[in-house]
């Protein structure tokens, strides 16, 4: 028995000994329950606020989970890494899915700007832009190779200019796929993957700018 602490909703018992909720709720609680336990998903995303919540209490008990344990600063808060079973061994189990990886045509970035050691995301999404019909010519030659036609595809691009130039690209071969960012309206969002979900759905792909990285 949990609860969800949402005001709005369906499941909101602030009664329940287990609570559920976002970094946001607990950030924004002065007086928050006292927790014996914390678990904290995806605790390489290392909120301020939340590192204070855990260390005003220090006899509180906290889970991280992560698939990157190794994030500079996580040793700051966490004192011992237990390591779950490798990816090759939750394949060889069955639990994950072994992955077959084909490159369409390797973006050349010779040259680009970098921030912080990454490319420049506006950099990545120009340049980008110029290998998509290589993207597109190569998911339809592979789909008709391994799969007889066209499955359910998610692409993830670099920028929304790069979404939207891929969206275009795709319909001008007569393929629906929609692109959805950080952008849109959540409603639209929800319309949209729900939609995709479906098994009669004419959509053939989604293309994520930021968003569906986690969980999904």
């Amino acid at each position: 028995n949990h609860g969800v602490l949402q005001a709005d909703h369906w499941r909101y018992r602030p009664y329940e000994k287990i609570q559920v909720c976002s970094a946001q709720t607990l950030e924004s609680r002065d007086n928050f329950p006292d927790v014996s336990l914390l678990i904290i998903d995806e605790c390489h995303v290392q909120r301020k606020q939340i590192i204070q919540f855990i260390k005003d209490r220090p006899d509180m008990k906290v889970i991280g989970l992560t698939a990157t344990p190794f994030t500079n600063g996580l040793g700051d808060t966490y004192t011992n890494v237990v390591g779950a079973k490798p990816t090759g061994d939750l394949i060889e189990d069955k639990w994950l899915t072994p992955l077959k990886i084909y490159i369409a045509k390797e973006i050349d970035m010779t040259g680009a700007k970098k921030v912080a050691g990454e490319w420049s995301q506006a950099e990545a999404s120009k340049r980008g832009m110029q290998i998509t019909g290589n993207i597109v010519e190569e998911w339809i030659r592979k789909t008709n190779e391994i799969f007889g036609g066209p499955r359910k595809t998610i692409v993830f691009c670099s920028g929304v200019e790069h979404g939207a130039d891929l969206a275009a690209q795709f319909a001008a071969e007569g393929y629906n796929f929609v692109s959805v960012s950080y952008r849109d309206d959540d409603q639209f969002k929800r319309d949209v993957i729900e939609d995709f979900a479906r098994p009669d759905t004419e959509i053939h792909g989604l293309i994520a700018t930021d968003i569906l990285t986690k969980g999904f």
